[in-house]
């Protein structure tokens, strides 16, 4: 057939494509200013520890670089919890235990790493008492502008505090739906200060009546860079059979965030909110929403009756997501310490395939257990403790270490590598699959909790924690080598344990990921000769590097 070469002196030119597709090679290849071309294999960065190594209390590997909430199988943030739901394997949406923990892992590495940003109080920002009644006037009836009658904006119950000198009280008529409407009577304040950097909503409140609404209008840009108005509807109503999230039109997007008879906070991400609310919306019409990073507040409506008692407009709220995660594990424990997974798996045979098609190997019914579930939650809980002192985290993270003594068959995350090498299993299929990545991140969380010295432990609960994590270590130790493909790693052992299809080769995002868990471990292992060597040789497949045949 005809072929296409470039020939320069003694070296001949071939197609990208071409390259890209005989090496099975990923990543891209882009140009920059100086017209030079970058050549990048992955999309994750390097994660180098301290130089005081890997530490329970420090950010979590490079987290803070790993945007959870813009991932595509998320369905969003949810309204009652303030966690991810996800949708990868149902539509409806659910909670993936995996997914929460990574989220606050995320934030609370960003809290230690960054700390928090500029904040724009809007209810109690200092007013004295006797300046109650000035502030009355920026909140104006919605439709229109007509002033409140009386004085709304009254002296907090507990107005001895700092920044709790006012609250406002508010009563509006009745809506005639339940789904909230933009004309629906309120109460409004326009918002002239907000910087489209203060994309963070926080409120403290509580609604008297069901239904009560706290609406946000923002603008923001699409793809065409046209400003748009929407508007974000937190609702609250509980979610029960209903949507967590719907959508009223295409520019109106409602958050059901359960009733709040009692006084309560809510922080929400509104570009967050207002994203994946498009993608609700846009579902229905098959578009896909495009919008860009920034928003801006313009105004905040409040409908039903109830009282505000704080707030403001923040760049971020990390403390606040990282404990509403923490908070989400410590209530939906169950009695064997897990976080079971409520969807169904599918587990396939290796890349090899009959027709293109993989084989199937395993289906995980809803309920199953993990042991990256269960070692990324223990990170959480251990640094949720660490920084509030609050002990019930530290508790769930030690009730979190009895599925790591259990089989895989009898409901736990343990297998067995060849009768010798305890495995802790991110998929409890009955042929295990020995995935790597899962398992190092469940030995990292071992570690969190054995580094962890508090008398609510007790020497047992140490004690069981280093043990776990002294077994796996020894396993991993042991078996790293298995995964080696002398040009990258594995994910997993799948092909030599239930002896169909071909390996299956971590693409370039799993081997950074396998480095960097490889990083902390050896960090904390400084003596184990043979997984820091097997980091440094991973590393440098990473960098193009490539074993020479025999």
């Amino acid at each position: 057939g005809n072929r296409e070469q470039a020939a320069k002196g003694d070296e001949i030119y071939v197609p990208l494509s071409f390259v890209q597709s005989y090496f099975f090679w990923q990543g891209a290849v882009q140009a920059q200013d100086d017209g030079s071309l970058a050549w990048t294999h992955a999309h994750g960065r390097i994660y180098k520890p301290p130089a005081a190594g890997y530490s329970p209390r420090g950010a979590y590997l490079n987290f803070e670089n790993s945007s959870v909430e813009q991932r595509g199988r998320l369905q969003g943030i949810d309204g009652v919890w303030e966690v991810p739901r996800s949708r990868r394997h149902d539509p409806k949406g659910y909670f993936y235990p995996i997914q929460i923990a990574q989220y606050g892992l995320r934030h609370y590495s960003l809290l230690v790493s960054r700390g928090e940003g500029k904040r724009q109080l809007i209810i109690s920002n200092g007013e004295t008492v006797q300046d109650c009644s000035t502030l009355s006037k920026h909140w104006v009836r919605w439709p229109g502008n007509t002033a409140i009658e009386g004085n709304a904006v009254v002296p907090s119950d507990d107005a001895s505090k700092p920044g709790q000198k006012c609250q406002l009280t508010f009563k509006t008529a009745r809506r005639s739906s339940k789904i909230p409407k933009a004309n629906d009577p309120g109460l409004a304040t326009t918002i002239t200060h907000g910087g489209r950097k203060l994309q963070v909503l926080s409120a403290k409140f509580v609604f008297k009546s069901k239904h009560g609404v706290l609406s946000v209008a923002v603008k923001g840009s699409q793809g065409n860079g046209k400003a748009q108005s929407y508007l974000l509807h937190y609702q609250a109503i509980n979610i029960g059979d209903g949507q967590p999230i719907s959508c009223v039109e295409d520019k109106e997007i409602v958050y059901r965030i359960g009733e709040r008879t009692s006084v309560s906070w809510i922080n929400r991400n509104l570009v967050i909110d207002l994203q994946k609310g498009l993608d609700t919306c846009h579902t229905k019409t098959g578009m896909k929403a495009s919008l860009k990073t920034d928003v801006t507040v313009t105004r905040i409506i409040l409908r039903g009756n109830g009282r505000l008692l704080k707030l403001l407009l923040q760049e971020t709220a990390h403390k606040e997501a990282m404990l509403s995660a923490a908070d989400w594990f410590v209530a939906n424990q169950d009695n064997m310490g897990s976080w079971p997974a409520d969807v169904e798996r599918r587990i396939s045979a290796g890349r090899q395939t009959e027709k293109g098609r993989a084989k199937q190997i395993d289906v995980l019914k809803p309920g199953w257990r993990s042991a990256m579930a269960q070692g990324q939650a223990i990170s959480l809980l251990t640094r949720a403790y660490h920084h509030t002192g609050n002990k019930t985290y530290l508790k769930a993270a030690l009730k979190a270490l009895k599925p790591f003594d259990v089989d895989s068959k009898d409901g736990g995350v343990r297998a067995t590598f060849l009768g010798r090498y305890p495995w802790y299993e991110e998929y409890p299929t009955t042929s295990p699959t020995f995935v790597l990545n899962g398992f190092m991140f469940s030995l990292v969380g071992l570690y969190d909790l054995a580094q962890t010295k508090d008398a609510a432990l007790g020497e047992k609960g140490v004690s069981t924690a280093q043990r776990l994590f002294n077994n796996g270590s020894s396993s991993l130790r042991a078996m790293i080598g298995l995964f080696d493909t002398g040009s990258g790693s594995s994910y997993d052992l799948r092909h030599f344990s239930s002896g169909v299809g071909a390996p299956v080769i971590a693409r370039a995002e799993y081997h950074v990921t396998h480095i960097n868990l490889l990083a902390a471990l050896s960090s904390v292992l400084p003596r184990d000769k043979v997984i820091s060597d097997v980091h440094k040789r991973w590393l440098a497949y990473h960098n193009g590097k490539r074993i020479k045949p025999n």
